[in-house]
């Protein structure tokens, strides 16, 4: 901590309060009044972490107030202002620990930091302040401290402690730069300069306007895009919070006109979903006027900006996949040059949904399937194919899955399709169900015993799996379940006989019939 001017003062004057009015003399060679007061009740002292406040700055400051008053406080006060020598907003301060602060108005009176909290004798209440010098003037900041509502108050009901002086310290102006370079004859003029110590920016003038023609510059090279053809001069100045420097040394430069020619690539890659910006440039003089033609993915626009230049700039959305190729053309008066552009997006593959399919055996069948990504998926399928049936990848990101399903072949077949490429691999599963007609493989006859039991299994192809029904007469005691396809029962007594009947096996695709003959013997 700093104690600040505490040694200075010891005179009682007006109202208990000495004031001293002295000169300090800052690092940038100003002089600032000082202002300092102080009680002969010596009941408080204030230190600080500050030495000043550089102008034009945010600074934050650590503050102890310490109780000499011998006895209990209840609370302290600390008030910062300007002193009337120049207005600074109230919005400007503040105040970090304090239990209430509050704003006051006029010229010297900035606010009020409260710290409600009981101060015993010789120990110390601490805050923080952050001061806002944005006036940018060499103005003091004063901070006072006091107690309140102790057993013993001055005529205000206070306990005047220490004021602290805080000089803001405004830097001097920095130096001229030196050492201003430029190639002539140019197209599109270069400046490079030294850097100069203390500067923050720097301002570019040009010819005799006495208004630069661009400010805040912070590197140490400039480019002047946008200048008519002819002889121009140019020179540089420093600038800081204390001001602007004079004038570096002048260069002259003959602008010469030109064809336009571009001077980024012709081709750029980016990923699907990824914010991306490229940036087309020309060279030219006048400024080329830039143009396109040709579509973009979606997501992604085309700017011109006016300047010889042009943004491609978006995130690929939607359906953007692969290549786009676009013409681009940068003209002014003494020609048009034109490039073809193409613009990639990789993709990681996602397959377009397939839905299940239903085909018929024995009939010619063709499937095509889709995807997107870049580069082009390998798209491959890992569950067994209906006899007759195959997949070619046709290396375009979509592949066919064809031919003639065999006869005999019919049921439900799930298929696992899988798309990879350099960005990942999407998988998609999907049914082909191979539609077949019933074909009944049981024989055609059977006998049983009066009074033994009958089972019999009709059997048969096709797909969905058939239906049955029966027409005829069968023994008494003998049915036949159509759901199944079972002959069941036990014939009785005085059935024996011959029985001719016709079992139908049906599914959504057709129907067979066969003569069937069950004996009784």
């Amino acid at each position: 901590m700093r104690k600040v001017f505490r040694s200075l003062v010891k005179n009682v004057g007006l109202r208990g309060i000495t004031v001293l009015a002295a000169a300090l003399v800052t690092a940038s060679g100003l002089t600032t009044a000082v202002v300092f007061a102080d009680t002969t009740s010596d009941n408080g002292d204030v230190t600080t972490s500050c030495d000043s406040i550089p102008a034009s700055s945010s600074t934050s400051c650590h503050f102890v107030f310490t109780n000499n008053a011998g006895e209990l406080l209840k609370s302290v006060s600390f008030e910062i202002s300007d002193y009337g020598v120049l207005p600074v907003s109230t919005s400007n301060i503040e105040p970090v620990g304090c239990s209430r602060y509050h704003a006051t108005s006029g010229d010297n009176g900035l606010g009020w930091c409260v710290i409600d909290s009981t101060i015993p004798a010789g120990s110390s209440a601490e805050f923080d302040v952050t001061i806002d010098s944005d006036n940018g003037a060499n103005a003091p900041i004063l901070i006072h401290g006091w107690s309140t509502q102790a057993q013993n108050p001055d005529s205000d009901g206070n306990d005047q402690g220490d004021t602290l002086y805080l000089p803001i310290v405004v830097p001097p102006a920095p130096a001229v730069p030196t050492n201003l370079v430029a190639t002539s004859p140019a197209q599109t003029p270069v400046l490079n300069w030294d850097p100069v110590l203390g500067a923050n920016s720097y301002n570019i003038y040009r010819d005799s306007s006495p208004t630069p023609i661009s400010t805040g510059i912070t590197g140490t090279s400039y480019t002047d895009n946008d200048v008519t053809p002819g002889s121009h001069i140019y020179y540089v100045t420093a600038v800081n919070a204390g001001g602007e420097s004079g004038q570096s040394n002048s260069v002259t430069v003959l602008v010469v006109s030109s064809a336009p020619t571009f001077t980024s690539t012709a081709s750029d890659t980016e990923s699907y979903g990824v914010p991306f910006s490229f940036n087309v440039t020309t060279t030219g003089n006048p400024t080329p006027t830039i143009s396109k033609t040709g579509g973009l993915p979606p997501g992604v626009t085309f700017t011109k900006n006016g300047d010889g230049t042009a943004t491609i700039a978006g995130t690929p959305s939607g359906s953007a996949n692969g290549t786009y190729a676009i013409t681009i053309k940068g003209s002014n008066e003494f020609g048009t040059a034109t490039q073809d552009f193409v613009l990639t997006i990789n993709r990681a593959p996602s397959i377009t949904t397939i839905q299940n399919k239903n085909i018929d055996a024995g009939s010619p069948y063709s499937l095509t399937i889709k995807t997107k990504g870049y580069n082009y998926p390998t798209i491959t399928e890992s569950d067994t194919l209906p006899n007759g049936l195959m997949l070619t990848d046709n290396g375009d990101g979509t592949a066919t899955i064809s031919g003639t399903p065999a006869v005999g072949s019919g049921g439900q077949y799930p298929i696992t399709i899988m798309a990879s490429n350099q960005f990942g691999t999407d998988t998609q599963t999907f049914n082909i169900n191979v539609d077949e007609a019933p074909v009944i493989t049981s024989a055609d006859n059977t006998s049983v015993a009066v009074g033994t039991a009958l089972s019999f299994q009709v059997t048969s192809t096709g797909f969905p799996a058939p239906n049955y029904s029966i027409t005829g007469t069968l023994p008494a005691g003998v049915t036949f379940h159509t759901g199944t396809g079972i002959l069941s029962g036990t014939p009785k007594a005085g059935t024996a006989g011959t029985y001719p009947v016709t079992i139908t096996a049906t599914n959504s695709t057709g129907a067979v019939s066969q003569s069937f003959t069950l004996t009784v013997t």
